[in-house]
């Protein structure tokens, strides 16, 4: 072969090369872009259980403090019968002691 033969071949094997190593490249910075891709979905995908769990626990608190809030108004009101029914009671033993007196 002559020397532009074997120039001509040489130039072609380093434009094969370079494709290939510029195709290797390309590769893997999609890898990387796809491997950057499926972290942030992970990380996304933890940040909404956590978001998920926080609202549920956001939620329970709530109806705890419902609960509470029942329980204190319900206990006010039988603090407040029981208030009455003693006073109903001092006023029927001081009726009955006026009674007496009179």
């Amino acid at each position: 072969k002559t020397e532009e033969e074997k120039q001509a071949l040489a130039d072609e094997l380093r434009r094969k090369t370079e494709a290939e190593q510029a195709a290797a490249k390309q590769r893997l910075d999609m890898e990387a872009k796809l491997s950057a891709l499926q972290e942030k979905l992970l990380v996304g995908g933890q940040m909404l259980d956590l978001a998920q769990k926080q609202e549920a626990d956001l939620k329970r608190a709530q109806l705890e403090l419902q609960r509470q809030e029942e329980e204190r108004k319900r206990l006010e009101q039988e603090h407040l019968r029981e208030m009455e029914e003693a006073n109903l009671m001092i006023e029927e033993q001081y009726a009955t002691m006026q009674e007496e007196v009179e």
